[in-house]
């Protein structure tokens, strides 16, 4: 039955790795600052793991081979996240859901977790996207940190301990 099953690997890290560290681009920092945090696994690392669970089944990378065609064919389809919640993969979930509306979705993380993608884990994974691009819980954090630091010198300053 792995003659159905596709696995559909897309690297949405490559432009990212090119950009240069550079303080006069701070976007650029922003985005390699998300890459560092997601720690996302290469195209061998993903492939293996894919053969691992699926032997015999075919593996696509989004760069190279068109899905919408592979996904339409196939019963199961298994996308393959380089990194915990598959940031960039937005797109590609689209267009199997478009080719492949009778196939089950599944996920397969660089984490080695695997998991159904229905309604409730799109749900889910879109707010955690959501968190994980805009770092809104570090910049909280900071903030809260900045805010708080004056206080805690000055009781510090009043237990004699500075």
């Amino acid at each position: 039955m792995t003659d159905s099953v596709i696995g559909v690997f897309h690297d949405s890290w490559v432009d990212i790795r090119e950009l240069p560290m550079s303080f006069r681009n701070p976007l650029g920092l922003w985005m390699k600052a998300v890459m560092y945090k997601a720690n996302p696994r290469s195209s061998a690392y993903m492939k293996a793991l894919f053969a691992e669970r699926y032997p015999g089944a075919k593996f696509l990378e989004t760069a190279t081979e068109a899905v919408s065609a592979a996904a339409a064919g196939s019963s199961k389809v298994v996308l393959l996240y380089p990194d915990s919640i598959g940031l960039g993969y937005s797109a590609v979930e689209r267009v199997v859901a478009r080719n492949a509306p009778g196939a089950i979705v599944e996920v397969l993380n660089g984490r080695r977790r695997q998991f159904p993608l229905d309604r409730k884990s799109r749900l889910a994974l879109r707010c955690r996207r959501f968190l994980e691009w805009t770092m809104l819980i570090e910049c909280f954090a900071g903030v809260v940190l900045l805010l708080a630091t004056p206080f805690l010198l000055l009781f510090d300053f009043m237990r004699g301990k500075t």
